[in-house]
C-alpha cells in the first residue's frame, strides 16, 4: 500500500471522510483555497461559484445578489438596486426615485418633472393625472394639483400653464380646462382664478372678454352687464359710464326721445313743469310764457 497519503488540491476536499482514496472536486457554489482542505467551504453571500473544483468564489456584479452557497447571482428586481460588487441583498429605490422597470439596476433614477413616486421600492415613477404637476421638479413624491387659475390638460405635466386673459378656472384647483369669461364679466391678466363682473356702467356681450366696455352717452347699465340701456324719456346719461340716468330739470326735456345725452329747453309757449319731463307741454289757450324758453309754467 501506499506509504503515505497525498494532500488534496485547492478546489478539493475529502469531504471531511477518512480513509479515501481519491480527493473530490469541490460542487458548485463551493470552494477550497488551500491545500488539504477537509471540506469545501460554501461561497459567501454576495459571491458565487458556477464550476466544480472551484478556488475563489466570484463576486456578484453591480445589480446583482446572492446568498450564500450560490452557484449563480441573481439580479435585482425592479425597484431594487445593488450599487457595488459582492451585495448579498438589492436595497429599494427611496421614494421618488425608480429603476425605470428594469431589472439589474446598479442605480436608481429619480422621478423626471411630472411623474412621481410615492414610497420606496417603486419599479417605475407613475405620471402626474392632468390637472396636477410636480412644478417643474424631478424626484417627487407626489403631485400637486394645479392651483386656481392654472391648468394642466394632460396626464404627465411638468408644470401648470396659466389660465390666459380672458378666462379663468372659476376658483377652482386641479382644473384641466380654463373656461372663458362668461358675457357680463372678464379678466384682464394672465392666470386668473376667477372672472370679475363689469362694473355699472360698463358691459361685455361676448365670451372671453379681456375688459368691460363703457355704456355710451344716453345709456346706463347695472353691474354684470350684457348690455346697456337706452336712458327712457325724460331722462338722460350725458357722459360715458353711467351707472343710472338722470332726470331732466322742471323747463326741459328729452322731445319724447329715448337714449338722449342731454335735456332741450322747452321752446317758447311751452313748459315742462316737473323733472324728468317726457315732452313740454303746450301752453292753454289765453296763456304763454313771455317769449322765454325753459318755462316750467
Amino acid at each position: 500500500g501506499a506509504s503515505s497519503c497525498t494532500i488534496c488540491g485547492i478546489g478539493h476536499s475529502t469531504n471531511n471522510q477518512t480513509g479515501q482514496t481519491k480527493c473530490t472536486a469541490c460542487s458548485p457554489g463551493f470552494y477550497a483555497d488551500k491545500l488539504g482542505t477537509p471540506v469545501c467551504k460554501g461561497c459567501e453571500a454576495g459571491s458565487f461559484s458556477d464550476k466544480n473544483a472551484t478556488v475563489t468564489c466570484d463576486l456578484c456584479d453591480k445589480g446583482s445578489f446572492s446568498s450564500g452557497s450560490a452557484t449563480i447571482c441573481n439580479l435585482c428586481s425592479p425597484g431594487s438596486f445593488a450599487g457595488k460588487n459582492g451585495s448579498a441583498e438589492c436595497d429599494l429605490c427611496k421614494a421618488g426615485y425608480s429603476t425605470e422597470g428594469l431589472r439589474g439596476s446598479s442605480e436608481c433614477k429619480e422621478c423626471s418633472a411630472g411623474s412621481f413616486a410615492k414610497a420606496e421600492g417603486t419599479a417605475s415613477c407613475s405620471a402626474c393625472e392632468a390637472g396636477s404637476s410636480t412644478d417643474n421638479k424631478s424626484g417627487a413624491t407626489e403631485c400637486a394639483p394645479c392651483e386656481a387659475g392654472s391648468v394642466s390638460e394632460k396626464s404627465g405635466s411638468a408644470n401648470c400653464t396659466a389660465c390666459t386673459a380672458g378666462s379663468s378656472t372659476g376658483n377652482e384647483a386641479g382644473q384641466t380646462s380654463c373656461t372663458l369669461c362668461s358675457p357680463g364679466s372678464y379678466s384682464d391678466k394672465d392666470g386668473s382664478a376667477v372672472c370679475e363682473g363689469c362694473a355699472a356702467g360698463s358691459y361685455t356681450d361676448k365670451n372671453g372678454t379681456t375688459a368691460c366696455t363703457l355704456c355710451s352717452k344716453g345709456s346706463y347699465s347695472g353691474a354684470n352687464a350684457t348690455l346697456c340701456t337706452p336712458c327712457s324719456p325724460g331722462s338722460i346719461a350725458d357722459k360715458d359710464g353711467e351707472s343710472e340716468c338722470a332726470k331732466c330739470h322742471a323747463g326741459h326735456s328729452t322731445e319724447g326721445k329715448s337714449g338722449a345725452a342731454e335735456c332741450e329747453p322747452c321752446a317758447a309757449g311751452q313748459f315742462a313743469g316737473d323733472k324728468g319731463s317726457a315732452s313740454c307741454s303746450s301752453c292753454a289757450a289765453g296763456t304763454s310764457t313771455n317769449n322765454k324758453t325753459a318755462a316750467t309754467a
